[in-house]
């Protein structure tokens, strides 16, 4: 799998002949079907390594690293088919903090939670998408 194709869908056809055309609302259906494992799995592991139950906030209603980790579109981008994992912005720099938390900093040894999550995700995610790729086909084939 090539880091632009993370949740396989590009191979996932090819390996399925290539024959197949999709709409950009399939494609979407499919990816969001592999996105939202691996949203669910990130979240999950964020929570077991570093959630601090008792953490003091200096803004109100700041959310927590794992209770901020959404499937969506890219902003600005044109829609495509394609679902990304990540974080959201609106209260804090989720995507910065993880990623230092991740990769490690000059004072923080990385865990490099993000590569084990998605490497031990890979056969989860796949089997999500080619379970909703069965679902599409099927609809197809009967013509709904």
């Amino acid at each position: 799998m090539n880091d632009e194709d993370i949740l396989g869908l590009n191979q996932l056809i090819e390996s399925a002949g290539g024959l197949v055309e999709f709409t950009v609302e399939e494609q979407e259906a499919i990816n969001g079907a592999g996105a939202e494992v691996l949203e669910n799995n990130l979240a999950k592991a964020i929570r077991s390594k570093h959630y601090q139950k008792n953490r003091h906030v200096t803004k109100a209603d700041i959310k927590h690293m794992a209770d901020s980790v959404e499937t969506g579109n890219l902003e600005d981008e044109p829609v495509s088919g394609d679902k990304a994992v990540g974080f959201t912005t609106k209260d804090a720099n989720h995507a910065r903090i993880f990623r230092m938390l991740s990769e490690g900093t000059k004072y923080i040894e990385g865990d490099n939670l993000y590569d084990e999550v998605t490497d031990n995700s890979a056969d989860e995610v796949q089997e999500a998408k080619i379970k909703k790729l069965k679902e599409i086909m099927g609809n197809k084939e009967a013509g709904k």
